[in-house]
């Protein structure tokens, strides 16, 4: 069986990660693949690759990630990705695989810098519902996010849980780019999942 990837190192927020696992296991992903959470050290190399379907990055901190794999591991992700590898990005992880982020602007929290996978090639802009509400050590900030998914030919409403993550800027400008759904509670509804063509490869992108 091929191998689903977790990263659980330093930013990762445990909750996060155990909800994930349990959500494979639940869907019976676990049936099919096997579920490994990994570190840093693993990806310093590249012979994981042919083993392996899907990285997953959860919920937690992005600036963890990226001081922990910034240079050649995030090339080996990246590599992996285009040569038709799979990655998954939810909330920091939505946040790690842009190209630039643009986090409570003007705040105390303040992040604006860029990233090295940049599987979606623009802005990552957050938190999605506004300045001021996220806090790093309560849920104060948390809410249920109203959704619209585009489910060809149809659109479903649904609620998913929210907390700091971003949206997408303009991400149905970018020709790699599809929209899976959009915040249907903020104005110009813009996007809070995406899907990014990556060489041979794919990157699906969370803000919930």
């Amino acid at each position: 069986m091929k191998n689903i990837l977790i990263y659980k190192d330093k930013g990762a927020d445990m909750f996060c990660v155990s909800t994930l696992i349990s959500a494979l296991r639940h869907e019976k992903i676990d049936q099919n693949y096997t579920i490994e959470c990994v570190d840093k050290h693993f990806f310093q190399g590249d012979e994981w690759q042919k083993e392996t379907q899907l990285v997953i990055f959860p919920g937690g901190r992005d600036t963890p990630y990226h001081d922990a794999l910034n240079g050649a591991r995030n090339q080996n992700i990246r590599e992996f990705v285009l040569n038709g590898g799979n990655f998954l990005g939810i909330c920091a992880g939505g946040y790690y695989g842009s190209a630039v982020i643009e986090f409570e602007r003007g705040g105390p929290l303040e992040i604006l810098t860029t990233r090295e996978l940049q599987f979606f090639p623009g802005v990552a802009q957050g938190p999605a519902y506004g300045l001021g509400h996220f806090s790093y050590q309560s849920e104060q900030g948390a809410r249920i996010a109203r959704l619209n998914l585009s489910l060809s030919p149809d659109t479903l409403n649904m609620g998913a849980y929210y907390n700091g993550g971003c949206l997408f800027l303009k991400a149905e400008e970018y020709e790699t780019v599809s929209v899976l759904a959009r915040y249907a509670d903020i104005p110009t509804e813009p996007a809070a999942i995406i899907k990014c063509k990556v060489g041979n490869g794919c990157a699906v992108l969370s803000g919930v």
